[in-house]
């Protein structure tokens, strides 16, 4: 050997090496021109030891040094105390190892080798990039692990190969070249070009016969042949083999990608592998395997870069792994796929500067929550919004801990790989102007909770005992999934604002309790179809019906037409378009309203030929048409025994019947036209 950054020899205890630099950030800063001779990061003559935290880098060999295996030009930790128990390789960077030779020797450039037949060897959290072979030969070799024999536990280790200087050796991210393997959160990646020529690309590479047992690994080849040769794979397997692998995610693309080979044949699917492995089944339910494309932070950090990517998010299994790559805790029931457990970033209240949310300073860590944290308000601790608007990912207030709204903020909560959650075991003070508090994305409310404002655009589960007192909005993809609210009586609204045809589901369902809207406000364009899943059941709500310009309310939408009544308790303003049903046979649907009749300039309003019921008992009603306009109505029931004034220079035409059961109509300036020819018409 020309250079041996570390050397390890006897056998009469355990050794040690941690925390070495061998090769500076520098390029090619360790260099050999021998043609037989190798660099050597560390080397183990004996064993048991212990190799953890190194860094070894920019190792370069300009030489023809064919060796194979143990001998190859580069190795980054090599072992070769084939009879010694007790070996634990973890949190090693290996990175820019770099065979520059020339046109035509067949060489090697490893990270990991090791070979030893005794004792399991864990091999864990270490970072293998960017090795590079620039021969032609299609028989070089890059390899990140390879395992020789034994039985050796693989976690939690992030490999990229092949992203430069590499497009003519065969790559081999997990090299297994016998032996027993148990794979854990392993993320393998293959990049870059091959040309036609090189050798064929593999994120797992099982030769001759083995047994691998692997789980929660992501295997992805992204590597692209010129003229569609040679073939790029996730998982390899050579010979026989004992397999068993279940929550992986094995994808190839690019040029000659091809997910997997084994049993001879070629795997273009998860199902071809499925097929001939028996393992990774795409319809296994809490144990399926996937092969979707996955966003790492860069080619060097394995990283998951986009926590909107769900694909991997709690997709694993639990394993006797129970941290990450960065040692962090793995979630025990639903954990991650792949060496990172991108679980979203979470901050602790803890008040020590003063109680705005907004100060970092009152946060671990010190930061001011985003979109994709999970908030924790503790039991003692008192947190306020009030200095400017706030957003998490989920917020949880737990017993004897309180959080409050004021100054018309606004806290937005954004779903992700999991819903927003509004969990409340303490007390949330909602807050009495503009507070509100939206739900952007699917969310969950859970706790006694009382909103002032609440909006949603995507599905949204309240709790049994949520309350809204001022407005709850469903804007443009908003719905109700379970649980409707219940109205605070005399103040709340129901916005229906989501543009479009919206048919009403929960959070108008009653006529008392939760589900029974004390306000309906329809705007922003939208058309509520109110007999949607019930046309045979009555709408009630408890104060105004306002439908605003541009937007619509159908009691006549086909399979929906509405065979009851539609009763308002206060007013019915018409700023935009009131259709009543059409049928003429019984059942009948009719609208009954106790507060006044408005329709604006530009409001229209449909009758159909249904009956309108003015039945209001504290005071005189009004119909207004507003500019000077004519009111027509199918049939009138006037059931009010103060009567119902006509507005300002109102006329109403009544097209069939008019009703006067009890009270009168005081037309004022306006008049009440029949049209009607029947005797009895009134």
């Amino acid at each position: 050997m020309f250079f041996v950054g570390i050397r390890k020899e006897g056998t009469i205890s355990t050794t040690t090496i941690s925390s070495n630099t061998i090769g500076n950030p520098t390029a090619n800063n360790i260099t050999s021109d021998q043609k037989d001779a190798n660099l050597v990061g560390i080397y183990c003559i004996a064993s048991p030891t212990t190799i953890s935290s190194n860094i070894i880098q920019n190792l370069t060999h300009t030489g023809a040094s064919l060796g194979i295996g143990s001998s190859a030009s580069i190795i980054g930790i090599l072992n070769s105390a084939t009879s010694v128990s007790g070996n634990y390789i973890s949190n090693n960077q290996l990175k820019t190892f770099k065979n520059s030779a020339g046109n035509s020797p067949a060489v090697e450039v490893r990270g990991i080798y090791w070979n030893t037949s005794t004792s399991p060897v864990t091999i864990e959290k270490n970072v293998i990039v960017d090795f590079q072979i620039t021969s032609t030969s299609a028989s070089s070799l890059i390899a990140g692990i390879t395992t020789i024999s034994n039985t050796y536990n693989l976690y939690n280790n992030m490999i990229c190969l092949g992203n430069s200087g590499a497009a003519y050796a065969l790559i081999r991210g997990i090299y297994q070249t016998s032996g027993t393997v148990n794979s854990y959160y392993n993320s393998v990646r293959i990049m870059g070009s091959a040309n036609s020529g090189a050798g064929v690309s593999a994120a797992y590479y099982m030769a001759n016969t083995g047994k691998l047992t692997a789980k929660n690994n992501i295997f992805a080849n992204e590597r692209t042949s010129a003229g569609g040769s040679p073939n790029n794979y996730a998982m390899y397997f050579a010979g026989t083999f004992t397999y068993t692998g279940t929550n992986n995610d094995i994808y190839a693309s690019g040029v000659a990608g091809v997910l997997g080979y084994a049993s001879g044949v070629n795997c273009l699917t998860l199902n071809d592998w499925y097929l001939a492995t028996g393992q990774d089944n795409p319809s296994g339910g809490n144990l399926a395997s996937i092969s979707q494309i996955v966003i790492f932070t860069s080619a060097t950090d394995l990283h998951i870069s986009s926590l909107t990517d769900c694909n991997f998010y709690n997709k694993g299994t639990p394993v006797t792994v129970t941290v990450d790559y960065d040692n962090e805790v793995r979630n025990s029931t639903n954990p991650d796929i792949g060496a990172d457990e991108f679980e979203y970033g979470n901050a602790v209240w803890q008040g020590t500067t003063s109680t705005d949310w907004n100060t970092a300073s009152n946060w671990i860590p010190a930061a001011v929550p985003v979109s994709t944290t999970s908030v924790l308000i503790p039991s003692g601790t008192s947190a306020t919004i009030s200095s400017a608007n706030a957003t998490c990912q989920s917020v949880t207030i737990e017993a004897s801990a309180s959080l409050s709204m004021i100054n018309n903020t606004v806290l937005t909560i954004t779903a992700g790989c999991s819903d927003g959650a509004f969990n409340v075991i303490g007390s949330f003070s909602a807050g009495t102007g503009l507070e509100e508090v939206v739900f952007n994305g699917n969310g969950v409310v859970t706790g006694t909770v009382t909103f002032n404002t609440v909006s949603t655009n995507d599905s949204l589960a309240f709790s049994t005992t949520t309350t809204v007192n001022k407005l709850f909005r469903l804007d443009a993809g908003g719905y109700m999934q379970t649980n409707a609210p219940y109205y605070a009586q005399g103040s709340a609204t129901l916005q229906y604002n989501t543009g479009g045809t919206y048919y009403r589901g929960l959070e108008w369902s009653a006529t008392s309790g939760a589900g029974y809207p004390y306000n309906v406000q329809i705007s922003n364009n939208t058309t509520l179809d109110l007999g949607y899943g019930a046309p045979a059941t009555s709408r009630q709500c408890g104060g105004d019906l306002t439908i605003d310009a541009g937007s619509v309310l159908t009691m006549n939408n086909g399979i929906n037409q509405m065979t009851d009544d539609l009763i308002v308790l206060g007013d019915i303003i018409i700023n935009g378009t009131l259709i009543q049903s059409a049928l003429n046979i019984a059942p009948f649907n009719d609208i009954s309203v106790k507060g006044n009749w408005t329709r604006g300039a530009a409001g229209v309003y449909n009758p159909n030929t249904r009956s309108v019921l003015f039945n209001g008992t504290t005071t005189t009603q009004t119909i207004m048409a507003t500019a000077w306009g004519t009111e027509t109505f199918y049939d009138v029931e006037i059931n009010n025994g103060l009567g119902v004034n006509l507005g300002i220079s109102t006329n109403v035409n009544v097209a069939h019947n008019l009703y006067l059961t009890n009270g009168i109509i005081s037309t004022g300036l306006g008049e009440v036209y029949i049209l009607n020819i029947e005797v009895a018409a009134i």
